[in-house]
């Protein structure tokens, strides 16, 4: 039996934010007759490929391809007869980081509520500098 949820809602309002950014993304890509990526990408001042990343992730969510090129076709294709991040790196020569570039995205980043893992990580760090802090200004006992 796994821990209580915290805040049910997360998920479905990361979801709901990441479909937001993504008709947003694509609804600029499809808007230009010729898209480029870098042009675009300066033009919502993000990275390349950050917005790569979501037009691969959009095209995974609308079961269609807005984003294509012969490593992103590759990758994909390598991915859906089911090999692993390592199978693609050594095939293709690629890094790790490299690979995860053509590849959706699983998550949203930056919510206002926090997932339960993420608040029970910052309780931790906390205690862990209180506990630092703390040491800091009691005597040296060796002494």
């Amino acid at each position: 039996m796994g821990r209580k949820q915290k805040h049910p809602e997360h998920a479905a309002e990361s979801q709901r934010l990441m479909n937001i950014l993504l008709d947003e993304v694509v609804g600029l890509w499809a808007s230009e007759e010729n898209p480029e990526l870098k042009a675009i990408a300066e033009e919502v001042e993000m990275s390349p490929a950050k917005l790569r990343k979501l037009l691969i992730t959009a095209g995974e969510r609308d079961h269609t391809t807005y984003f294509s090129s012969s490593t992103a076709d590759h990758i994909r294709r390598l991915r859906a007869e089911g090999k692993s991040m390592k199978e693609i790196q050594e095939s293709l020569g690629l890094s790790y980081t490299s690979v995860q570039g053509y590849l959706p995205h699983k998550s949203v980043y930056g919510l206002d509520t926090l997932s339960s893992e993420a608040e029970r990580i910052k309780k931790y760090r906390r205690r862990q500098k209180a506990v630092e802090e703390l040491t800091a200004h009691l005597p040296d006992a060796s002494v």
